[in-house]
């Protein structure tokens, strides 16, 4: 891995910050991961996932338990998407 990688976020993950997906299945699916990223200890800490259901899994140093926000937006259809995710604090 590249060591420029490690030097992206020098002051931390920030708070406030947006994903966007474009994408298409080939097949129907259920619920798969597309977007996670990992913490130092190589936990999950936001995890994407589309499907029949779009959700988004986070996880942070004041929470023991998986947190899941899910939205009633059904990608499961073999047809183009385009998903954006914008979190800004503790919204998203």
């Amino acid at each position: 891995m590249s060591p420029h990688v490690f030097q992206i976020f020098t002051s931390g993950f920030p708070l406030d910050f947006s994903i966007m997906l474009v994408l298409k299945a080939k097949q129907r699916f259920s619920r798969v991961p597309v977007f996670t990223i990992y913490s130092s200890q190589s936990e999950d800490s936001l995890v994407v996932y589309v499907g029949s259901e779009l959700a988004v899994v986070y996880q942070d140093e004041s929470t023991i338990d998986d947190n899941m926000i899910s939205f009633d937006a059904n990608i499961n259809d073999l047809k183009w998407h385009r998903i954006g995710l914008s979190i800004k604090g503790d919204s998203i």
